[in-house]
């Protein structure tokens, strides 16, 4: 079904880098960025909100 509140997240993968087209897509997807000096996918306004293998605090 072509649904958009039912489609699917895209999932992060941890065995690979946070530039991966993959990671960044999921990041995307739920407003993410990855910081590199934080170590972590932020929200807009810089809040921590994943680890860098993409796993919720």
């Amino acid at each position: 079904m072509g649904n958009d509140l039912t489609r699917r997240l895209t999932d992060f993968d941890a065995d690979v880098s946070p530039n991966n087209p993959a990671n960044v897509e999921a990041a995307r997807q739920r407003g993410l960025s990855y910081d590199f000096v934080k170590g972590a996918y932020v929200d807009d306004e810089g809040c921590l909100i994943r680890d860098e293998f993409g796993q919720e605090f």
